[in-house]
């Protein structure tokens, strides 16, 4: 009988913890992004409204769409509270043909097949770009959960 309460009370402690959701599975859906600008950075119009329309949506079958001024897309995978996203394509075009595109124009492109990191905050509404990847050092680029995934 003893043993009988033990196994309820296991199962009962499972079941509660799987009420919580998965992160992946809180992750799913919209982000809209921003960034907040070191006192002495003061961004042109232009960027000003790249950068007010930043955007992520997270798929459940783990690829992602990002614009961050420029479409791009990829896959994503979590490992604690850390998210890596790996983009497969920028500006419609594969990472290798980016590459190639931006070197004609004269752009640094060697960092564009690397991962991105980001970081879930402790409520899993909030992500933010881990340390000393932010595009400007001195700027904190982050991403609020917006909707779920419907």
């Amino acid at each position: 009988m003893k043993h009988r309460y033990i196994v309820f009370a296991f199962l009962s402690v499972v079941a509660l913890a799987g009420c919580g959701g998965s992160i992946e599975g809180k992750l799913v859906g919209k982000w809209k992004g921003g960034v907040r600008m070191a006192r002495d950075l003061t961004p042109n119009r232009a960027t000003r409204d790249k950068l007010a329309t930043i955007s992520l949506e997270f798929k459940a079958d783990k690829t992602f769409e990002m614009n961050m001024g420029m479409p791009m897309e990829g896959t994503w995978s979590v490992d604690a509270k850390q998210v890596t996203l790996v983009a497969t394509k920028v500006g419609g075009m594969s990472i290798e043909e980016a590459k190639k595109q931006a070197e004609k124009m004269g752009a640094k492109a060697e960092d564009a097949d690397k991962p991105l990191i980001l970081e879930l905050s402790a409520d899993g509404q909030e992500l933010t770009i881990a340390s000393g990847q932010a595009p400007m050092d001195t700027s904190t680029f982050s991403f609020k959960k917006e909707t779920d995934a419907s």
